[in-house]
């Protein structure tokens, strides 16, 4: 080999000795690519979240760093996930991938206000800082409703309080709500506002009908429909009762309670206009009798003074309730429904024909056999009725000239309004209520002079929503007239 030969392969030597020494030196100042990851000293968090609800899904990055801090791209060791203060699913275990680990389908499940994520891979572990985690969304499976066991009543109050959970248990504190039902006979009260620290919403239900009560909430936006149902039964729905006919039964009957009473409910039906007379009798308690309307409307209360007793209504064609309650003691009683005239006549005090629906009651007449309510030959009737609604009653007659005048009963010794009207014209007054501060009024249509009778209707309007249970022992004083509001006189010293 020649000199010059010898000399070329020992400079071609040591330039591939500088590039070895260049190469191991670039590889300790910049990273290794080392697929067993012994270059790397420690691990730190490249990337967590700040705040995350339950549930959604976040991104942790984890690099794995030499003794200067440099990232070691050849690192790719098994990293594992871990969490303090809250708890993790889906993949906590990933490789390590160019000196990275990157968590992307990770969960918190559970609330915490400091929260660290804790990663750890052969033998090297880093906490993360502080992060928190909020409730997710409402979920039915966790959220609950608390109520009275067993059916619910209608028309009876029912406290119900719901404690609201996203799906990992977690309660909902502090958000806003909005109850509601798929029943259009279902009243929430109140029926929105906010949960408290613990998650609850505390409200109170009542229905007017009989079904089945499936309820959804708006908790933060998110609707949440409870699978479970209420159900509403109506224990004063009341059984059938034959008009004109007898009924028996006993008290406590079930279970009933009206006004905080023990009563007994019959329900019937009328296809035309009628006088209906119902007698009671009872030798274990002291009764009260209603009657209204079904729907329920305006009613009238009589607690009867002796037994046994009898009180009168006047009925347009529909359907009524009647309810038996017990203002002292419980027992058995009988009640007897008989058809009675159309007309009122002229009762004396305490309670005359009472009239408990409005409408138009046809075929009243004054005639020879009713009354002298005056005292001054005249002929008249007398109506009872009482609502806590404004109303307007007409009286329409060719035959008479009528004077109608609204009384309190049972004293008879106010008047709050009247109106005298010729023949062929009508008379009507308009109260603020149907009914005196001391129970119902009497509605008087007399004919004004000596001599005069006929034929007559009578029509009775309210204005405004119905008092449900109005009656001569309510403390609903809604409208009630005041003393003054007409003439005050006794009756049988009208002056012409």
């Amino acid at each position: 080999m020649s000199l010059q030969t010898q000399l070329a392969s020992q400079i071609r030597k040591a330039l591939q000795c500088t590039a070895v020494i260049a190469a191991a030196a670039f590889a300790a100042s910049c990273g290794s690519d080392d697929p067993g990851g012994s270059a790397v000293a420690s691990i730190r968090f490249v990337t967590i979240p700040t705040t995350v609800s339950a549930g959604v899904a976040f991104t942790a990055v984890v690099e794995g760093l030499d003794a200067n801090g440099k990232r070691v791209k050849g690192w790719r060791d098994s990293v594992t996930l871990t969490v303090t203060g809250s708890a993790l699913s889906g993949t906590t275990t990933v490789r390590a991938n160019s000196g990275v680990a990157t968590f992307s389908a990770v969960q918190a499940t559970q609330v915490g206000s400091a929260v660290q994520l804790v990663a750890a891979a052969q033998g090297l572990t880093v906490v993360s800082d502080v992060f928190a985690v909020h409730p997710g969304n409402a979920a039915a499976s966790q959220s609950t409703i608390g109520a009275p066991a067993g059916n619910f009543n209608a028309n009876t109050n029912a406290s119900l309080t719901f404690t609201f959970r996203d799906g990992f248990g977690n309660l909902l504190p502090n958000v806003p709500v909005a109850v509601s039902s798929n029943l259009a006979s279902v009243t929430f009260t109140p029926a929105a506002g906010t949960t408290t620290a613990t998650g609850t919403f505390a409200t109170t239900m009542r229905a007017t009908a009989e079904g089945s009560v499936v309820v959804t909430a708006v908790v933060d936006g998110t609707s949440v429909t409870f699978a479970a149902p209420l159900t509403v039964i109506d224990l004063c729905g009341g059984t059938a009762l034959t008009f004109p006919g007898p009924a028996n039964g006993s008290l406590p009957s079930g279970q009933c309670v009206a006004d905080g009473r023990q009563t007994a409910v019959f329900k019937f039906t009328t296809t035309q206009q009628t006088g209906a007379a119902v007698t009671i009798n009872s030798a274990a308690f002291t009764p009260l009798l209603e009657l209204t309307t079904q729907p329920p409307g305006n009613n009238i209360k009589i607690s009867p003074l002796g037994l046994p007793a009898t009180a009168e209504w006047l009925l347009p064609a529909g359907a009524y309730q009647l309810r038996l309650s017990s203002l002292q003691g419980t027992g058995a009683f009988s009640v007897a429904t008989a058809a009675t005239s159309a007309n009122s006549g002229c009762t004396p005090p305490p309670l005359p024909r009472l009239v408990v629906a409005a409408g138009t009651y046809t075929g009243q007449t004054l005639s020879a056999s009713d009354c002298d309510f005056f005292g001054d030959g005249t002929l008249t009737d007398v109506f009872g009725i009482f609502d806590s609604r404004p109303c307007t009653i007409t009286v329409k007659t060719s035959a008479f000239t009528t004077w109608l005048e609204a009384y309190d009963l049972p004293d008879l010794q106010a008047s709050f309004g009247q109106k005298t009207s010729p023949p062929g014209t009508d008379a009507k007054i308009a109260l603020p209520a149907c009914r005196s501060p001391v129970g119902p009024l009497a509605i008087v249509v007399n004919a004004y002079n000596v001599g005069e009778s006929g034929p007559y209707t009578m029509t009775i309007t309210f204005t405004g929503q119905p008092q449900l249970r109005a009656g001569l022992r309510s403390d609903d004083a809604t409208g009630i007239l005041a003393p003054g509001s007409g003439p005050a006189r006794l009756p049988m010293q009208r002056q012409r």
